[in-house]
């Protein structure tokens, strides 16, 4: 079931205004803070292992067991508003990048 309720960042900013607005291509809010709220700079790549519009990838490490190059994560663009802060590249399970994660 998705989230009919706002998604709303750890400083109280909101995201989006569901899950159809949040998979949408446009996001209210970029997604630019830790889980302790530190603001990242913007356009730096995180792990999402989703789709542009939501689903789930199967590009995703390995179900995010493994950090081998020959395996590959979806990811987005941290700071971006646009489709691509999520389903925007797949990337070498090598990286180290932040994993965006909701709470529904």
């Amino acid at each position: 079931m998705h989230a009919t309720a706002p998604y709303i960042n750890v400083i109280g900013n909101t995201i989006a205004s569901d899950w159809t607005d949040l998979t949408d291509g446009n996001l209210t809010n970029p997604i630019q803070r830790t889980e302790t709220g530190t603001l990242l700079p913007g356009g730096e790549m995180v792990w999402t292992g989703t789709e542009a519009d939501g689903t789930a990838s199967a590009t995703n490490c390995n179900g995010w067991m493994s950090n081998a190059a020959a395996d590959s994560g979806v990811s987005g663009v941290e700071g971006q508003t646009t489709s691509g802060w999520s389903g925007n590249v797949d990337s070498e399970c090598t990286e180290s990048f932040h994993l965006y994660c909701f709470e529904q």
